[in-house]
Parts: C-alpha cells; structure tokens; sequence
C-alpha cells in the first residue's frame, strides 16, 4: 500500500553498504528515515518534496521537488513549538541512558568501597557492632549505607571533598605519628 508524504528535507544521508551506495532522508517533522535505494538524490537539505513510498519507507516513483517550502501560514499570536520526532527522541533518551548508567557506576563504586571500608574498620576494631544478634546486622547495614552515600556524594564533587573537624583530627594525629 502506498504512503503519500510531503515536507522539508532536513537531512540526506549517504552511506556504503556492500560496495554500493545507498541514499536516504529525513523529513522535518516526520518520523522516520526515507529510503532511496542507489538513487542519487536530486534535491537537498531545506527543499520541499512531495513522494509516496511503501511499508518499508522505500521512496517509489518520482520525487517532486521545490527549492523553497510554500510560506507557513501566520498563526494569531500564538508561537508554535517543533515536536521532537521519535529519532530525535532517541538520542535525548541516550543521552539520558548514558547519564543514569555513569550515576550506577558511580553508586556501585561507592557501595563497594564503603563495604571494603567496614571490613577493614572491623577487622582493625575501628568499628565495633552491638552485642545484640538484631541490632548488629541492622547497625552493620546503616553504617554501610551511611558510608555509601558519602563516597556516591563525593564522586560528584570529583575528588574536591571537604573533611569534618573529627575528620581533620583524626588526619593530623596520624600524620603526627608517622
């Protein structure tokens, strides 16, 4: 069944495949990628067209093109916003992906530190846990937690971290010793 579609060309795309190269556009506007097979296109980006194409997208027969868009018709006072097509939504939701997979790095890296952090405060008795069976686990798990968001908060501030008073204490004494 053939598809009638008409607007402006936003893009053209030209890519090898299998020693042959294969043509194809972008309408503004119009999700989806318009395919052209080998044949060279005769307009290009910013021209009015006007095609039908299959199922598939598959451009047939020939494309009429005009140089200029006809003139949009004035809207009363009201302006207009472009809604982003899927194609472009996908690359909104990468980029989207990419920063929440940096963010779950950045926490399973804190986790891990805070537990290695607790076994070395509890082997070196530097933390030691209640007596009582339920409140050691749970106190275990609040001290672990407390620590991983720290360290997951540090990471934000790319090494730059403020120390406590305790903290600095703590560091000069050390440093005292040594």
């Amino acid at each position: 069944m053939s598809k009638q579609f008409e607007g402006v060309v936003r893009s053209t795309l030209e890519r090898n495949y299998r020693g042959k190269k294969l043509y194809s556009f972008f309408l503004d506007g119009v999700d989806g990628l318009f395919k052209l097979g080998e044949k060279r296109p005769t307009f290009k980006e910013g021209a009015y067209v006007k095609f039908s194409t299959n199922d598939k997208l598959e451009v047939e027969g020939e494309i009429e093109a005009q140089v200029k868009a006809p003139a949009p018709v004035e809207s009363k006072g009201e302006k207009v916003e472009k809604a982003l097509t899927s194609y472009e939504k996908g690359i909104v939701d990468r980029q989207t992906a990419d920063e929440n997979r940096q963010k779950s790095i950045h926490y399973q890296s804190a986790r891990k530190d805070a537990i290695e952090v607790t076994r070395l405060a509890l082997e070196n008795g530097a933390y030691t846990l209640p007596a009582k069976k339920g409140l050691s686990e749970a106190a275990l798990l609040a001290f672990i937690d407390r620590l991983t968001v720290r360290y997951f908060e540090d990471s934000g501030l790319l090494g730059h971290v403020e120390k406590s008073d305790a903290e600095q204490a703590v560091t000069a004494s050390v440093q005292e010793d040594e």
